[in-house]
């Protein structure tokens, strides 16, 4: 029997995509019409409730007259979720914590094809140096602004995927960055900065199945980390472990501490 491989392939890279979109959502935040940034976060679940867990500087320079701005990476910002709590954790977001978390009203999640990761897919640290990864998010130059006759605005903001390879795993995780990334949309893209990126979520990719039997799927990919700063100097990324807002998370809702009770 003959095995398409190409089409085998490209069907996994479809499956994957769609996993990982499910479980993405993209931060608009604007502090006046001329000063707009984009921000990008993932989605856990923590006792049949969903989290966003993003990157505190995402909302650096809030105002009491700015508007946030949250959406899955399915929908644009004319269907926004439902936030009904957050810890924007601002003192953060100038050092090494720099994490935050939202809660989603879960229908609204629903309603969004929002999708939050169970906690059993993360990977404590350490993670072995030369591992493959994945970084999602929304860069800021590819997001589009449609306004209609009637001023209102509406944001489209395309998701990106970054391969990569893991440079070390210490008090952050460091990854190469080497300016080329996919979307889904769009194909293969320059990307000069990934500036909008930050806060996305960062998982790892599994080389081997834990059973020659065993057919890949998407639920096999791990959530490590978050993506935090760019440094154009030496083309590295780096991000914070995915602990480090679970930490945040269980100090602000005590009653989430036993379920997260493995991850302090």
């Amino acid at each position: 029997m003959h095995m398409d491989w190409d089409a085998i392939y490209e069907h996994a890279g479809e499956a994957t995509t769609k996993y990982l979109r499910n479980r993405t959502a993209a931060i608009y935040l604007e502090v006046s019409s001329k000063e707009t940034y984009c921000g990008s976060a993932v989605c856990v679940d923590v006792n049949h409730r969903v989290f966003l867990l993003t990157a505190a500087h995402n909302f650096e320079g809030i105002k009491d007259s700015s508007r946030i701005i949250v959406f899955s990476a399915n929908r644009s910002s004319d269907n926004p979720l439902n936030i009904i709590r957050y810890n924007y954790n601002l003192s953060g977001a100038d050092g090494s914590n720099d994490v935050a978390w939202l809660e989603v009203d879960p229908k609204s999640a629903e309603n969004s094809d929002l999708i939050g990761t169970d906690l059993n897919t993360i990977q404590l640290s350490p993670i072995p140096v030369d591992e493959l990864c994945l970084f999602m998010g929304f860069p800021t130059g590819f997001a589009r602004q449609q306004r209609d006759n009637s001023g209102h605005l509406n944001i489209i903001a395309p998701m990106m995927m970054y391969g990569t390879h893991l440079v070390r795993d210490d008090k952050s995780i460091v990854m190469g960055y080497a300016k080329t990334g996919f979307s889904p949309e769009q194909g293969i893209k320059e990307m000069p900065s990934p500036s909008g990126m930050s806060g996305g979520g960062i998982w790892l990719i599994p080389k081997k199945l834990e059973r020659e039997d065993e057919i890949w799927d998407p639920s096999r990919l791990r959530l490590i980390g978050l993506t935090r700063e760019y440094f154009r100097d030496r083309n590295e990324v780096e991000g914070n472990h995915v602990t480090d807002c679970l930490v945040l998370l269980s100090q602000d809702i005590s009653e989430l501490k036993e379920s997260l009770g493995g991850f302090l």
